[in-house]
């Protein structure tokens, strides 16, 4: 199913950083395979 839409979150990046690292499968929930494999700094 297709997604629609166009939004913008703001975090603290710190925090989402800290959550990533402590919920192993969060990463694989909120990004796609090319969004995973992108090199951090891009």
């Amino acid at each position: 199913m297709p997604v629609v839409g166009v939004g913008i979150d703001v975090v603290d990046i710190g925090r989402f950083e800290e959550s990533l690292s402590r919920t192993p499968g969060m990463r694989e929930r909120l990004f796609t395979e090319q969004e995973r494999q992108r090199p951090i700094a891009s």
